[in-house]
């Protein structure tokens, strides 16, 4: 079995950056980096504890469904 020791970051879809950021504020998430969201480029949150989260955005779907980074259409949730 692999052993795996930690998890650099995970990228969640979202549709909307200000409540995302706001959201993951609460949960004690700092904000480092904020630069292009609407070309791609993802905002970056780290928790106290190491955890680093990227939002990345926008979303041009809606509805429940999670697909993958590799298509076109950009649906929010953990990718």
């Amino acid at each position: 079995m692999l052993e795996i020791r930690n998890v650099n970051h995970v990228g969640i879809r979202v549709s909307s950056k200000q409540a995302s950021i706001d959201f993951y504020a609460l949960l004690g998430f700092d904000l480092l980096n904020d630069v292009g969201f609407e070309d791609g480029h993802p905002v970056i949150m780290k928790h106290p504890s190491g955890v680093v989260i990227n939002l990345l955005g926008p979303a041009t779907e809606t509805g429940d469904s999670n697909i993958l980074m590799d298509v076109d259409e950009k649906h929010p949730g953990i990718t």
